[in-house]
């Protein structure tokens, strides 16, 4: 992981979630004024790692406040992709818990109590791969504050239906590998699903020769 950008504090962030430890990433830009923007990061599905700690850090650098939260609990990390698609599929299979363990991460990057204070109205949301997934309910869910999501080789698939999406204003970028696993329909599908919701701005991105990840 390469060293942390200069005017940037980041550091590992302890909490719980119905009494079980969990370990989210928190960085924010030093001596940036209160009010700050704000971005949510979904990890992959192999856990919160290096890769999105460093992506909070590059968004601090920008001014943003960041922060990963934990879907899996402290110390699930799965190392190869059988346990990381049983840790996925676990964290999806009780949607409702899943939705709180979201809702749980923007009230604690609204809430940091570090760095400058959030701006919950101009909040924004990156995620990749099961981050993907992520971002993408929380724009389906109407979420309060969020300006935008991107979506980078993301788990595309609506987990409720469709007709409880409530995208509202919230825009939306899709960024998705031509040779996917989920093909050219699974994108398709996203994109008739912002489509059927009148999402005011949204894009999709394919890129050729690529795959997922």
């Amino acid at each position: 992981m390469p060293p942390t950008p200069p005017g940037v504090t980041a550091f590992d962030y302890a909490y719980e979630y119905q009494g079980q430890p969990y370990e989210g990433y928190a960085a924010y830009p030093n001596g940036a004024q209160a009010q700050a923007p704000a971005v949510f990061i979904g990890h992959t599905w192999t856990g919160l790692g290096p890769m999105e700690k460093y992506r909070a850090q590059q968004m601090a650098a920008l001014g943003y406040v960041a922060f990963a939260p934990d879907i899996y609990g402290k110390g699930i990390r799965p190392t190869n992709d059988e346990d990381a698609r049983k840790a996925m599929n676990n964290a999806e299979k009780n949607l409702t818990q899943f939705h709180e363990k979201l809702d749980l991460g923007v009230s604690l990057l609204k809430n940091l109590g570090k760095g400058p204070s959030v701006n919950s109205s101009a909040l924004f949301g990156n995620g990749y791969c099961f981050g993907g997934q992520m971002v993408l309910e929380l724009a389906r869910r109407g979420t309060p504050g969020l300006l935008a999501i991107s979506s980078f080789h993301g788990e595309l698939g609506n987990l409720t239906s469709q007709a409880n999406d409530r995208f509202g204003k919230i825009a939306v970028q899709v960024h998705h590998a031509d040779l996917d696993y989920q093909k050219a329909a699974g994108l398709l599908n996203c994109e008739d699903e912002l489509r059927s919701h009148n999402v005011e701005v949204w894009s999709t991105h394919k890129y050729g020769n690529c795959a997922h990840g």
